[in-house]
């Protein structure tokens, strides 16, 4: 779950820039290491930033932006019904 805009970078300091090019990295990690993922866009406008991130680890992508508890785990199990194609 995320905004899809970073804010602080791996090293705890703030700043945009690295904070998103660290998050991008990371998530290249979990498509490189075959973790199937989903990623739940809780940005009151869903957009490119989460968009982004999910490409980078080949994550489902579902905006999401007025999440409640009830939503998201009906988004969850969805995603996790056998039979359901997993990103890779």
């Amino acid at each position: 779950m995320t905004d899809g805009r970073g804010n602080v970078a791996q090293d705890g300091r703030g700043g945009r820039a690295q904070a998103q090019a660290d998050a991008l990295q990371a998530a290249r990690q979990v498509r490189l290491a075959r973790v199937a993922a989903l990623l739940v866009d809780t940005s009151p406008r869903p957009g490119p930033d989460g968009q982004r991130l999910a490409a980078a680890m080949a994550a489902r992508y579902v905006p999401l932006p007025y999440a409640n508890a009830a939503m998201l785990s009906e988004v969850v199990a969805k995603a996790a019904r056998p039979g359901r194609p997993q990103p890779i």
